[in-house]
């Protein structure tokens, strides 16, 4: 993903937020960590804190498929991307992303056959409701949780300035995700 530098109107706009917090649908997320401040998460204190750069690692997130196949043993990780400190603003920033994720037609349960979990005392799931994944990834694109899960109580919308980054976000269209500022120069992207 391309976050190319906004202006200060555009930043206005979006609580300086160039993604709400929010935690992922896949199992896990990993992506290359990076020198430019953007990504933060919340911690168990409700706290937002920084993701720090340790050069030539990988950031891997708990998502919420591996929540639900877990018990929640494993919690999904929320986290958000926002405005970098002054000195880094007007810096392009590349995302290299990788999202893993069970089939579209594996149901979102508990693994009550786990040893590890058995072992754990986790023997019953914690959900009340049963999706199969490609029937959550529908209800998330459709808002299902989006009301009860506002995690950027730090910075409250204003309906009369603020809107909403992503409210078209599909993440499934792969046009939008497409990087269309060439990453070395003279370079041309295909």
């Amino acid at each position: 993903m391309s976050y190319s530098p906004r202006n200060d109107a555009d930043r206005e706009k979006s609580r300086d937020l160039f993604l709400p917090g929010h935690a992922d649908w896949s199992t896990f997320s990993i992506l290359f960590s990076q020198p430019i401040s953007a990504l933060q998460i919340l911690d168990n204190q409700n706290q937002w804190k920084w993701v720090r750069y340790i050069p030539h690692t990988l950031i891997v997130n708990v998502g919420e498929a591996l929540e639900f196949l877990t018990g929640r043993l494993f919690k999904a990780t929320i986290h958000r991307v926002v405005t970098p400190p002054v000195d880094q603003r007007q810096k392009l920033r590349i995302g290299i992303l990788f999202f893993t994720r069970p089939n579209d037609d594996k149901l979102l349960v508990f693994i009550a056959e786990s040893p590890y979990l058995q072992k754990l005392g986790l023997d019953t799931s914690q959900e009340t409701e049963v999706f199969k994944t490609n029937e959550y990834l529908q209800a998330k694109k459709r808002g299902y949780k989006k009301k009860e899960l506002e995690y950027d109580f730090d910075r409250p919308k204003d309906a009369t300035k603020h809107v909403d980054p992503f409210s078209d976000y599909d993440p499934l269209d792969l046009k939008k995700h497409r990087v269309d500022t060439p990453i070395v120069k003279g370079v041309p992207i295909m």
